[in-house]
C-alpha cells in the first residue's frame, strides 16, 4: 500500500470519528426514560428493556462502538508516518491503538450481559484517551501550536470529567460527566484529520 493510499484511509478513519457524537444523539432520541444527563451510554447498549427504561437501537450503538474502534486503531497505524517522530507520538499510538480495543470490546459486551467483564474493558477509555491526546499535543507543539493547543486542553478537559465522573456521587450527573470524558476525544480525531488534509502535523513533511 502507498504512503498516499494509506495516509488517505487514516484520515477517512479518524474523519469519521465525529459523526459518532451524532449517532449516539439519535439512539438517544429513540430511547425511552434514558436521559443524557443521567443515563451512561453503557444504558443506551443495554439489550433488555425494563418497565422504565429501553433503547431499541441498542444493536446499532453497540455497533457503532466496534466500528469506530476498529477505525480509530487502524486510522492510528495508518497515519504514524505522518505524524512527527519520536517516542511521544509511538506511545500516543500505542494507546490509540489499545483505546481502539477497549471500544471494540465494550460493543462486544453490552454492560447487562456481563456488568463486570463490560466495565473491566469499559475503563481503560477513560485513562487511555486523555494520556494519549497529552502526548501527542507535547509532540505536535513544536510544529503545530495552535492544534497542539487544542489537543492539550482537550486532553485536560477529558481527564478532569473523568476524574469527576469517577470520584463525585451524582448520578444525575453520570451521563453528563461521562459525555464530557469522551465525546471531546471524537472531536480532536477529526480535527487532526482535518489537519492532515489542509496541513498535516509533519511527520512526512521530508518525505
Amino acid at each position: 500500500m502507498s504512503m498516499h493510499v494509506s495516509r488517505g484511509l487514516g484520515v477517512l478513519a479518524w474523519l469519521v470519528q465525529p459523526a459518532y457524537i451524532a449517532f449516539e444523539l439519535a439512539v438517544a432520541a429513540r430511547a425511552r426514560g434514558l436521559s443524557l444527563r443521567s443515563a451512561t451510554i453503557s444504558d443506551l447498549g443495554a439489550t433488555v428493556c425494563s418497565t422504565a427504561t429501553c433503547s431499541p437501537w441498542h444493536a446499532a450503538l453497540n455497533a457503532s462502538f466496534v466500528l469506530t474502534g476498529v477505525l480509530f486503531a487502524a486510522g492510528a497505524l495508518l497515519l504514524r508516518p505522518s505524524l512527527p517522530p519520536g517516542r511521544l507520538v509511538d506511545l500516543a499510538v500505542l494507546l490509540w491503538v489499545l483505546a481502539g480495543v477497549s471500544s471494540v470490546a465494550t460493543g462486544l459486551m453490552p454492560v447487562n450481559e456481563n456488568p463486570a467483564l463490560h466495565y473491566a474493558v469499559a475503563a481503560p477509555l477513560f485513562l487511555l484517551q486523555p494520556v494519549s491526546l497529552l502526548l501527542a499535543g507535547w509532540a505536535l507543539w513544536p510544529q503545530a501550536r495552535a492544534l497542539a493547543s487544542f489537543t492539550l486542553l482537550t486532553a485536560a478537559g477529558c481527564a478532569v470529567a473523568t476524574v469527576l465522573f469517577v470520584a463525585v456521587p451524582a448520578a444525575e450527573l453520570d451521563g453528563l460527566l461521562e459525555r464530557l470524558a469522551l465525546w471531546p476525544v471524537k472531536v480532536v480525531l477529526g480535527v487532526l484529520a482535518i489537519s492532515m488534509l489542509t496541513g498535516r502535523p509533519r511527520g512526512d513533511a521530508r518525505k
